[in-house]
């Protein structure tokens, strides 16, 4: 095994129970319990006054959980992998260490990936299990289109998973990760990700859209009214995309870490 590799897998060990114990896992489970509890309570509500539309349903999927939560969780734990260590002033002991300085940023994203599978995806399947199964009153049910459930739960991992590379990256780059990566979230993503034309392909969302909605006839009808209007990528391409996004940000955040001094003051 190369050196760069060991000294991930080291740095992935040392960091993962650190990065479970944390307050930010806190955080991002108590974030991850809100669309559980929207999912509960419309559940409840069903009981007595029916199920909603299911348009209802499946934007509360897409809004509350892809667009919101997951880009939220993401900076949290993110933007950490990197910027905590220079919080913590140790980021000069690991490169007083004889091994790669872009496996601290692989090794330590690669933690803080697996508390995001764990936290989103147990709210993803969570909020599909109790979604899937409402009923009202008078035996109503809502049935969910073929395919929704794997494809939300695969955007809500896939797009952690994208999203906590670009705020790692960022976390090498600049001062503030998380002031600048809440500009991001809520400004360039959240702003042209939801405007007409082009430059939607310029967002991760757009991708994440791509893969819910791509070649759904069923799907797509539901949400012509609320998402601006676009072709939307294949849902391979959407995935091929995102991997290559991810990829890209952690090479560049490695590239940057590398090549950066860090004067830590007294």
């Amino acid at each position: 095994m190369s050196t760069f590799w060991s000294a991930t897998l080291i740095l992935f060990q040392a960091h993962l129970k650190r990065t479970f114990f944390s307050k930010r896992a806190l955080i991002s489970a108590g974030l991850c319990c809100l669309p559980v509890a929207a999912s509960l309570l419309i559940a409840t509500i069903s009981r007595f006054e029916g199920p909603p539309p299911l348009e209802v349903v499946l934007h509360m999927g897409w809004f509350l959980h892809v667009q919101t939560i997951v880009p939220l969780v993401a900076l949290i734990v993110g933007s950490a992998v990197v910027a905590e260590e220079i919080e913590d002033r140790t980021i000069t002991f690991l490169f007083t260490r004889p091994i790669p300085r872009a496996a601290i940023l692989v090794g330590r994203y690669l933690a803080a990936l697996v508390l995001l599978v764990v936290v989103l995806g147990a709210s993803s399947a969570l909020v599909i299990r109790i979604l899937s199964g409402l009923h009202g009153a008078e035996g109503q049910e809502i049935v969910m289109p073929a395919g929704f459930q794997l494809r939300l739960f695969a955007c809500v991992l896939l797009g952690g998973a994208v999203y906590s590379a670009v705020f790692a990256a960022l976390g090498a780059l600049v001062k503030r990760p998380v002031l600048v990566g809440i500009g991001y979230c809520f400004v360039f993503e959240g702003l042209l990700a939801n405007l007409p034309g082009q430059n939607q392909k310029l967002t991760v969302l757009y991708y994440l859209k791509s893969l819910l909605l791509g070649g759904n006839a069923e799907l797509l009808p539901m949400f012509s009214e609320t998402l601006a209007p676009l072709e939307l990528a294949t849902p391979a391409a959407a995935v091929r995309t995102l991997v290559l996004i991810l990829v890209a940000a952690l090479a560049i955040g490695a590239r940057r870490l590398a090549s950066r001094e860090y004067v830590l003051a007294a």
